[in-house]
């Protein structure tokens, strides 16, 4: 019972020390939740608000609550940044004030000098740091709590509030214990707190260097972003708090692992305060063995930072050894004046500064001169199982289109909305298992020597950041991302900036194997059953596809998937898309429904899950027919009025040309040249050797040309209703002469075209004195 009672009467007396934590803590909680709750009572149930949205629905007053009580779920979820951010803190203050008499050499004498074991003192100290957070966090959340289920009168998910602030106390344990290993380890309240930022960032820091080095000296290297995220969380206590925050669903999980680590921390604390000599205080370590290690941990980095911040602004490796010499000398002789507090130590330690330096050195030369063959990397066939490739060439419109997965959510103000969750390269061929191992060898050798010749020159053009070689102007220079995967389970990522018309025959193999096609085009999985509805684009003019009954939804999606996968990269470098096509999930109808009802726009359904159709799509165009779509013939030589060319030139260049043969008209203020077509003839000759500006896919294996702007006028009638046209492209109002003289309006609706550069009519080649020579700086080449 006596030492029962000494514990407590410890933990009251380090409370008296420590009145001022406690009362700054349940302060801002005070303020956060409790004062916070009353003001947002206040402004949802203010009677001008209630009175506005009884006017609109009867129901409207129930709507509120149900809003006030899920933004205050907001405030207490695990995703609450000001909430983390303030936890982070008070970890901070309190692992700090708690034992900051362990910097002071008279508080150290005089507790250790009472007669109790240092066990207990430690737990007396450690547990009133927790509790003067959990506490108040606890009391001000039951208050704030008890608020809104009053006044929302909403049935109150008790259970999930309780359990996020588990989650949230069991974040701050982990922090606290860090901070308390960081005042063990130092004997000064100011190093103190240098340690415990060191502890805090140290980690992600040396993952952002890594990440840097790799992207700078490796031009194969393909920034993996949830590899490095994973990473970044794993690094640090505060990395791992805030990584739990950006996925709330797996807090929990993360939750049971920090509180397994700081089970493990709090064991070391205690090894170390009954390690600690009293004498260490007012020292700025408290353990002499530790003073190398972390000087050589931090020194290191800082050196490398430097090396790569002066290579990065200079692009020489002279400025790369300059910067790694002054983040070396600068760093090593702070750290030295910190650990002695004296000026006249600078370069105390020389051999511990050697090391500094040859570590350094090596990082850098390993780097430098890729020792680790990291860009001449290609495994060979026999150790490959499959193989993942993403070329934006291939098609342009998979990655962020039709692998796309889309949610319904719901702004602060109720207000509906879909979001578009996008997958990265490096998630598809992650995700991609195709048996042609054999051709992305051949592209990855490709991309190898392409890197290395751009690491020979270096000076090659720079592009997205990283250097690439080029030996002709006539090849195709894009991304390629691989992935590797290895028989042993592991799987290597790789970036080639490289030469696309040189793997020309491999790319083509594999855009044209069905188990890729299978891969990209979700399409091709899909039953009847799957299929809501057909919708069509044509000019970016969107309709629906009057479907007879159910067999036809089905022989339309049977004959689109066939053609589909019997497209091969040939056709289409010999013709473009006319038109496309979206097969309605039953998902996305449920959606578009509730969007209707609530009077929300649903629009950007029109912007996603488009599919081309090629002239050569014989059968979903026959059958499209037969449903009343007319495909190819949204714009005709009868329907369109005039056509537009516009092509930029500069004046010098058009001063060149004979007046005589110079037609239509040179704006010096755009610095373009505009030729108006009328003829039928002509215009019928533009429109079959075009494709649409504006359709919802893209074909970069046919060479378009861009230098001539291309503009269809299709008259309308005044007054004619926008559902008759495309809603979204805006009439334009000109001044014509009619018969008699007089003015009258006409309205146009305009559409963006562009020219198949095989099939450029050839009196538009006079017209504007095209040639191949000043013609190819305007291309869109394929590979």
């Amino acid at each position: 019972m006596t030492s029962k009672n000494l514990f407590f009467n410890l933990m009251k007396e380090n409370t008296k020390q420590r009145l001022w934590t406690v009362a700054l803590i349940s302060l801002i909680f005070f303020f956060t939740f409790p004062v916070q709750t009353a003001l947002l009572i206040s402004s949802y149930l203010s009677q001008d608000r209630i009175d506005a949205v009884w006017e609109r629905e009867a129901q409207g007053v129930e709507v509120i609550k149900q809003q006030l009580q899920e933004r205050y779920l907001s405030w207490t979820a695990i995703d609450n940044g000001m909430l983390v951010f303030l936890l982070i803190v008070f970890a901070v203050v309190c692992g700090i004030s708690g034992f900051a008499y362990l910097h002071s050499r008279k508080k150290t004498d005089f507790y250790h000098a009472i007669p109790v074991k240092r066990e207990r003192l430690f737990t007396a100290v450690y547990l009133n740091g927790v509790l003067y957070t959990a506490v108040p966090y606890l009391i001000s959340l039951l208050i704030s709590s008890l608020m809104i289920q009053v006044k929302a009168g909403q049935i109150f998910p008790w259970g999930e509030v309780l359990k996020t602030y588990c989650i949230h106390m069991s974040f701050f344990l982990l922090m606290y214990t860090v901070v308390i290993a960081a005042a063990l380890m130092t004997g000064n309240t100011i190093v103190n707190v240098l340690g415990t930022a060191v502890f805090f960032l140290w980690g992600p820091g040396t993952v952002m260097l890594l990440i840097g080095y790799f992207s700078s000296y490796y031009i194969t290297f393909y920034q993996d972003g949830n590899r490095f995220v994973e990473l970044l969380q794993k690094s640090s206590p505060a990395a791992w708090y805030i990584g739990a925050v950006s996925e709330p669903e797996k807090a929990g999980s993360m939750a049971l692992w920090a509180v397994a680590v700081t089970v493990l921390l709090i064991a070391l604390c205690v090894f170390l305060y009954k390690k600690r000599p009293s004498e260490a205080a007012g020292r700025a370590m408290a353990f002499r063995k530790s003073q190398p290690v972390i000087k050589l941990l931090l020194v290191v980095p800082i050196a490398l930072t430097g090396s790569l911040i002066f290579r990065e602004m200079m692009g020489s490796d002279g400025w790369s050894i300059f910067g790694l010499v002054c983040g070396l000398v600068i760093s090593y002789a702070i750290i030295e004046i910190i650990y002695n507090f004296d000026f006249r130590r600078l370069f105390a330690h020389k051999k511990q500064f050697a090391l500094c330096t040859v570590c350094s050195l090596a990082i850098l030369a390993f780097f430098r001169f890729d020792l680790s063959g990291f860009d001449s990397y290609v495994p060979s066939e026999s150790k490959m199982e499959a193989a993942g490739i993403y070329c934006r060439r291939m098609d342009a419109d998979f990655l962020e289109d039709y692998l796309s997965e889309l949610e319904l959510n719901s702004d602060s103000r109720g207000y509906d909305y879909v979001s578009w969750k996008s997958k990265s390269a490096g998630e598809l061929v992650k995700e991609m298992k195709l048996a042609d191992v054999t051709s992305v060898i051949e592209i990855g050798k490709r991309g190898v020597t392409d890197a290395e010749q751009a690491k020979k020159r270096n000076h090659g053009i720079l592009r997205s950041g990283r250097y690439y070689y080029r030996d002709s102007s006539d090849e195709t220079i894009d991304e390629v991302v691989v992935a590797y995967h290895l028989k042993g389970g592991k799987t290597v990522l790789r970036r080639y900036n490289m030469n696309l018309s040189a793997v020309s025959g491999a790319l083509d193999k594999i855009y044209d194997s069905e188990e890729y096609k299978t891969e990209v085009y979700p399409i091709l999985s899909y039953q009847a059953s799957d299929v809501a509805g057909i919708n069509y684009e044509e000019y970016g003019d969107f309709s629906h596809v009057n479907l007879k009954n159910d067999e036809m939804k089905a022989r339309i999606l049977e004959a689109y998937q066939k053609e589909l996968r019997g497209l091969t990269a040939e056709t289409r470098r010999e013709e473009s898309p006319i038109a496309a096509i979206q097969f309605k999930t039953g998902e996305m109808q449920e959606m578009i429904d509730t969007l209707r009802e609530k009077k929300r726009d649903f629009s950007v359904f029109n912007r996603k899950f488009y599919y081309p159709i090629y002239p050569s799509f014989t059968e979903t165009i026959s059958l499209l027919k037969e449903c009343g779509v007319d495909v190819g013939e949204f714009l005709t030589a009868d329907k369109v009025d005039k056509i537009v060319m516009e092509y930029y030139r500069s004046e010098e260049d058009v001063e060149e040309i004979p007046s005589a043969e110079m037609e239509g008209v040179y704006s010096k203020e755009r610095g373009s040249w505009k030729v108006t077509v009328t003829d039928k003839n002509e215009i019928r000759q533009i429109l079959d050797s075009s494709l649409s500006d504006s359709l919802n896919c893209t074909n970069y294996l046919n060479n378009t040309f861009t230098g001539v702007n291309l503009t269809a006028y299709v008259s309308v009638k005044r007054g004619q209703t926008e559902d008759e046209f495309d809603a979204a492209a805006m009439p334009e109002t000109v001044q014509t002469e009619s018969i008699d003289g007089s003015e009258q309006e006409t309205e146009y609706v305009r559409y963006g075209l562009r020219f198949d550069y095989d099939k450029i009519p050839d009196f538009v080649k006079e017209t504007f004195k095209l040639t191949e020579e000043n013609m190819k700086n305007d291309v869109m080449w394929g590979y």
